[in-house]
């Protein structure tokens, strides 16, 4: 699961500073308390976003008989790979910041032998190379973690001999690491008073929050002034469990007099994706204080499409199967179930975003983060200054009458649409017709207009700006290896 993304109530957090004293075999049979140095140094890991990927390096010196912490693993990281190489005996460990579990560590840790070996904990495959090290060479020690992390991790150091220790690390992205996210909160209300929980912003999908207090306290909702749930004048305001359809969502409240576990027990659910922002309140009959939970993206991940028997389910509201290999690759290869907007990488973003609405300047589709992003065609850009476009373009400046765009505004290369008998230049997508009625006599060079080529095909996908190539293969039947489309506006 990712980091933590507030979707309600925001919280000031306090900075906490700990020391975490670990009990370390030297090697001559007796243990030292050490106090394990604080993570907040120059020479850590760099994990970038929350959707990145990527790997790095650092050099740190490791103190001679003392255990030195390395650097922290947070959640959301895909198959973590490390490798730790020291010309001296430097051993690493491996610890669950949450539990003090040690996974990695010499006598102890569940992983704790000289040869390599892997374990299973908390669903998640770690492997360690051993304290021998790759090849017996000591000081050449790796961690590889098999799957997603799903707690925070530390990684320790310590030294037999004093020295430096290189790190050098990789990881993935979690595919849903910008789809799904969960937390939890306390408020506390006076009596009769309203409080607003938080808003639930546009764009995420499966959104589920729970509420529970001792005391009678009432879940309500609002899209800006409109009371989607409160009692007594909400769309939804019963005692019990009821639904609204509302904006292409899907609302369900478990109503007034709770989920049958009492009153102050209460739940929202929103089926398919939020369309637009809305805000939950609350509303207490006693004081108390509410502890609030909530979720979003259940469904998100999933497998789909492909041919299999029994078929995989269909993506949850507010999800689309996408494919994860070029189209035509494999008819029956199965996909994902991920947002609108999601892509797996930019190899892969004319297909995850095509249709998708963009910015009206040409420009081609990429995958940033796992998002569908347009990446505007910096050669179809112009100025008042500089006007030049390619063959068929003139630059249009955008500056909007009356306004001071200052000495040099921008501007945007588009089709001049215009043509002739002799000169049938046209942009990409666009073919000349000569606008001429039969049997009149319009000269020897008669005006023609550029119009939308309007076909293309799965090997050429080429389309005007601000159409898309749809492919028009029924599913099931076989169109050869490059089944015709028709452009289609976007």
């Amino acid at each position: 699961m990712k980091r933590v993304t507030r979707i309600v109530l925001a919280l000031a957090t306090a900075s906490v500073a700990t020391t975490t004293t670990a009990c370390v075999d030297d090697g001559a049979g007796e243990a030292d308390d050490l106090d394990v140095a604080d993570v907040s140094q120059a020479s850590t890991f760099d994990w970038g976003s929350d959707c990145s990927s990527g790997s790095g390096s650092f050099t740190d010196a490791i103190p001679y008989r003392s255990t030195k912490s390395v650097g922290l693993i947070p959640v959301g990281k895909r198959d973590v790979s490390i490798e730790l190489d020291s010309a001296v005996d430097v051993d690493v460990q491996l610890v669950d910041r949450a539990t003090g579990t040690q996974i990695i560590a010499w006598p102890s840790g569940l992983l704790h032998g000289a040869t390599a070996a892997c374990t299973t904990y908390r669903d998640v495959e770690y492997c360690y190379s051993g304290y021998d090290g790759v090849g017996g060479a000591k000081g050449h020690e790796t961690i590889a973690i098999h799957g997603d992390t799903n707690t925070e991790l530390e990684m320790r150091a310590y030294g037999y001999v004093a020295g430096d220790a290189e790190v050098r690390y990789a990881w993935l992205s979690v595919t849903t690491c910008n789809e799904t996210g969960d937390g939890a909160f306390s408020a506390y209300l006076d009596r009769a008073q309203v409080a607003t929980i938080g808003d639930i912003p546009a764009g995420k999908v499966g959104v589920e929050v729970r509420m529970a207090a001792a005391e009678d306290l009432d879940i309500q909702l609002f899209d800006g002034d409109v009371a989607l749930v409160r009692w007594p004048d909400g769309r939804l305001s019963g005692a019990g469990t009821q639904t609204l359809a509302y904006r292409d969502m899907t609302i369900t409240w478990s109503g007034y007099n709770g989920d049958g576990t009492g009153l102050g027990h209460e739940y929202l659910r929103i089926d398919g994706a939020v369309t637009t922002t809305l805000t939950m309140k609350a509303y207490a009959y006693q004081a108390g204080t509410a502890q609030v939970s909530y979720r979003w993206g259940a469904g998100a991940g999933a497998v789909c499409g492909g041919h299999v028997n029994p078929p995989h389910p269909a993506c949850a509201d507010g999800l689309t199967c996408k494919d994860l290999r070029p189209m035509g690759l494999a008819s029956d290869a199965t996909g994902e179930c991920h947002t609108e907007t999601w892509c797996l990488d930019p190899a892969m973003a004319e297909y995850n975003c095509a249709g998708l609405p963009h910015v009206a300047v040409p420009g081609q589709w990429g995958c940033e983060e796992l998002t569908c992003t347009w990446i505007a065609d910096t050669s179809m850009t112009c100025s008042l200054a500089d006007q030049t476009c390619p063959a068929g373009y003139a630059c249009a400046i955008g500056c909007p009458t009356g306004e001071n765009c200052g000495i040099n505004p921008p501007g945007v290369c588009e089709p001049t649409l215009t043509c002739s008998l002799a000169d049938q230049t046209c942009p990409a997508g666009y073919t000349c017709a000569i606008g001429c009625p039969t049997g009149e006599n319009c000269g020897i060079n008669p005006p023609g207009v550029c119009e939308p080529t309007l076909t293309c095909s799965l090997a050429n996908q080429t389309c005007p700006a601000g159409y898309t190539c749809a492919i028009g293969c029924p599913t099931g039947e076989n169109c050869g290896i490059n089944p015709p489309g028709t452009c289609e506006p976007v």
